[in-house]
């Protein structure tokens, strides 16, 4: 593709900006980084502060109607820096359950065991910002280009104190690396809310983009979901060579994979296979041939462990002719929910009491000889950095040594677990301590700020006030770029408006109106009332994008917040206005300026009540048909209570009327028709209109008197002195609040909604963990 057209959000600090990369270079276009890059790889390869995990005796079950159900049982394994894990299992084994709770991401069941971090327990808030966790179905927004979705993702994870170019030369690096450099202007496409397609990328793009953020920021562990699932072989395996190239720069990458073909199977280090929530395996691959099983942990460790354990240690052998790769093989082995005849898989796994006896054999092995993380690794951090002040070669040369080794010596196999992690810390703590003695100012040291390659997602990597800048611009961008969105609200609200305004159009001037006019002073709200129901499901889509985006802790809530409302309100008000002000005019409305603003000013507030209230109720229900009902619920109560279908004096249940407090449209009500009689008098010189002089006697059958020619040519023609007080319709409908009192009522009704809604994202951030 040629170079993007579209303009890109450029904030006019480098802290705030996104990166302006839409010329990108030779090295983008072809997938080869260029060498600045490759100078910015090395660097951050050097930075990296490596995380060793161990997790000991992890559980999961729930609480069920038919009792207790396991999913998880007595899970052992750790992940050292360099490694490569690759977490396998047929369907039901526990594989994302395992991956949740080791990337701190799950809260629900009854969870036990630990996972210690270089040797001490894990602190979740901190453990999230230095690690990645890809899902395996994303949720980016539509309408944003594969360059505007990375731009975004740079600024909220990347460090602030990181230059744009640096910036920009990241954003380059990733999309090469996941052959994404050709489609930088093109949208990422996907199901608007409401249902239209907007074509962009293939699914398999859609992936490679999923991971290419999830990296961004370079994290010391990064978790990936299914990472291979819709791509083809070639971009599978081009993808996870990349991450491979990551762990070999001291990241700790753990994967969950389905059917690996041979050339990725080879990339991995260790394998943990699992069957039936238990463990079945860890360790080499070569040595999983000697234990497999189903649904535990049947096995964790290298992979060329895994063939050996199942065969030698278990008795189910391994024929290559037979099995093909070993990863089928102990797939097949452990998986027990399908017949295996033995003339066609062998001597296979077929019962649950075989799997257990697989996964109780390779526990006992596992914890009478594993070395984990069991000691604190801070506290092989207690040697003083050299002294002097090394230069910036000097420093990258010694964290190569210290990660792995000098040439020729032992020290990457000799360091291992706790001691190695702790060498490579002291590394990075010379590092430090030599930037705040020697101001090396533009060194990568001041660019990482002391935390995992890029940041880390440290809390510092992007303010407040950059997360609602961002935030700001990419909300813009989905209302602007959606037509469902702006233009259909648009048109909608046009012509609703001269709908009815062409029903009651230009009402006349005098008292036989006022029954017209107070009709359209109720459909007015009642129009605003239901009008937000239309968009239920942009509400519905923006709780989705919440929460994908809390569970990676991008941002802090209120930034969202307050950049959503800055976003979106402005288009609301001008559509209700061009609503209020067309219904206004041509239904020949109160001509005076005053009344046209308290009209415009009462239409705003109540289509913003209502629509807030809808967004609560997408908020804190579990789908939409719930928060639909919610939403009726209260727009019932507001339609009844309003003061007009029946006077709050004529209830005879009186406790029930004071329902009327919670009714926003009662009070719309009267502020639309205060602004409408309030200090008016409709001259009646003419008399009343014949057809009612004709209905009066009708009405009362047996009043003689109206039948007289006295009243009736009195009721014709009263004198031209005849006025009609319209305020005493304010004291029939007992409308007597000034019109500031309902203004400020109507805005603190606003004001609890919004409030209680925001006070939703935080529950429905705890409540939404897996």
């Amino acid at each position: 593709m040629g170079r993007s057209t579209t303009t890109y959000y450029d904030a006019d600090d480098e802290e705030a900006g996104l990166p302006d990369i839409s010329a990108a270079g030779n090295g983008a276009a072809t997938g080869v980084p260029s060498q600045r890059s490759q100078l910015l790889m090395r660097r951050l390869s050097t930075m990296i502060r490596p995380m060793a995990m161990e997790w000991q005796d992890i559980g999961c079950s729930y609480n069920t109607s038919s009792g207790m159900r396991t999913v998880l049982k007595a899970v052992y394994g750790k992940a050292e820096p360099g490694d490569m894990l690759a977490l396998m299992g047929p369907s039901g084994a526990g594989k994302s359950t395992l991956m949740d709770i080791l990337a701190g991401r799950k809260s629900v069941g009854n969870l036990t065991g630990s996972v210690l971090v270089n040797g001490l327990p894990r602190k979740k808030d901190e453990f999230a910002r230095k690690t990645a966790y890809v899902p395996q179905d994303d949720n980016f927004m539509p309408t944003m280009t594969v360059l505007e979705t990375c731009s975004y993702y740079a600024t909220l994870t990347l460090p602030r104190k990181l230059g744009k170019a640096t910036r920009q030369e990241r954003i380059k690096e990733v999309l090469a690396a996941m052959g994404l450099s050709h489609t930088t202007g093109t949208l990422v496409g996907g199901t608007l809310p409401g249902g239209i397609i907007l074509r962009g990328l293939s699914g398999g793009e859609r992936k490679r983009l999923s991971i290419a953020n999830g990296i961004m920021s370079t994290p010391c562990i990064v978790f990936l979901d299914e990472p291979t699932s819709g791509l083809d072989s070639f971009a599978a395996l081009s993808v996870m060579s990349y991450m491979r190239s990551m762990a070999g720069s001291g990241q700790t990458v753990v994967s969950s994979i389905h059917q690996p073909r041979a050339a990725i199977w080879a990339l991995f280090d260790a394998v943990t296979l699992l069957s039936m929530g238990r463990l079945m395996f860890y360790g080499p691959r070569e040595e999983m041939v000697t234990l497999l099983s189903m649904g535990r942990l049947m096995f964790y460790g290298p992979r060329e462990e895994m063939s050996p354990w199942f065969s030698e240690g278990c008795g189910y052998p391994y024929d290559p002719r037979m099995h093909g790769l070993v990863s089928d093989w102990g797939m097949d082995l452990v998986n027990i929910g399908f017949k295996k005849p033995e003339s066609l898989f062998g001597r296979m796994m077929n019962t649950l009491e075989e799997l257990d006896t697989a996964a109780d054999a390779f526990r006992k092995r596992y914890l009478a000889g594993q070395n984990g993380l069991t000691a604190p690794a801070a506290a092989a951090r207690g040697a003083p950095p050299p002294a002097g002040s090394p230069t910036p070669s000097d420093i990258e040369f010694a964290l190569l040594d210290a990660a792995y080794g000098s040439p020729g010596s032992n020290a990457n196999t000799q360091q291992g677990g706790a001691q190695a992690v702790a060498a490579m810390n002291r590394a990075l703590d010379t590092v430090q301590e030599a930037e705040q003695r020697g101001g090396n100012a533009g060194s990568a040291g001041e660019q990482q700020g002391g935390c995992c390659g890029m940041g880390g997602r440290k809390p510092s990597s992007a303010s407040w006030f950059t997360q609602f800048r961002v935030l700001l611009w990419r909300e813009f961008l989905s209302v602007t770029r959606n037509p469902a969105d702006v233009a259909g609200r648009c048109l909608i609200f046009s012509w609703l408006a001269i709908f009815v305004g062409l029903i009651y159009y230009n009402l006349s001037s005098d008292v036989d109106s006022l029954r017209a006019r107070l009709n359209v002073l109720f459909v007015e709200p009642v129009i605003l009332l239901l009008l937000p129901y239309v968009y239920m499901s942009l509400y519905t889509a923006d709780k989705q994008y919440y929460i994908a985006d809390s569970s990676a802790k991008l941002y802090h809530p209120s930034a969202y917040y307050v950049a959503k409302q800055m976003a979106v309100m402005p288009f609301a008000i001008l559509n209700v206005l061009l609503f209020s002000f067309t219904l206004y005019g041509l239904a020949g409305l109160r001509p005076d300026g005053w009344a046209i603003g308290i009209n415009g000013l009462m239409s705003v507030l109540m289509y913003l009540i209502a629509a807030q209230v809808l967004a609560f109720a997408a908020v804190v229900t579990p789908n939409q048909d719930v928060a639909f009902m919610l939403a009726i619920g209260w727009t019932a109560v507001n339609l009844l209570m309003s003061n007009f279908m029946v006077r709050y004096k004529d209830m005879t249940q009186v406790w029930f009327s004071q329902l009327r407090y919670i009714s926003a449209m009662g009070y719309a009500f009267e502020g639309y028709a205060q602004a409408e009689f309030k200090g008016i008098k409709y001259s009646c010189a003419g008399g009343l209109a014949p057809s009612i002089t004709a209905y009066l006697p009708t009405f009362l059958p047996n009043t003689p008197i109206l039948r007289g020619t006295l009243v009736t040519g009195q009721l014709a023609n009263p004198g031209a002195d005849c006025v009609v007080e319209l305020g005493s319709i304010l004291e029939y409908f007992e409308l007597f609040r000034p019109l500031w009192m309902i203004v400020v009522i109507l805005v603190g009704y606003l004001l609890f909604f919004h409030i209680v809604t925001y006070l939703g994202f935080l529950w429905l951030t705890k409540k939404e963990k897996r």
